[in-house]
């Protein structure tokens, strides 16, 4: 999304923790399509820590090959950018 945390926690009164990024922007910018797979990816692993990031630098070589430097990059700018805020009590 683009909004920020507090944003969407007023709109939609989430009381947990959120991970923010506008994949779509970044996606677009990067990837020229609004495609977001590899931008999500990214933030997911921003926000979970479940592998590493440069754990998926060889699967994105494999199954994009020539595309690959840009899904990198959508990867990459997606994690720098995920904003993860935690429930304040």
């Amino acid at each position: 999304s683009p909004k920020t945390p507090a944003e969407l926690r007023r709109e939609y009164g989430f009381r947990h923790t959120l991970a923010v990024v506008d994949a779509n922007q970044i996606a677009r910018q990067i990837l020229g399509v609004p495609i977001t797979n590899t931008t999500m990816l990214g933030a997911l692993i921003r926000a979970t820590g479940v592998v590493k990031l440069e754990s998926m630098m060889a699967p994105l070589k494999e199954r994009f090959g020539p595309m690959a430097a840009k899904n990198i990059s959508a990867l990459q700018e997606a994690y720098n950018r995920t904003v993860v805020e935690e429930v304040k009590s």
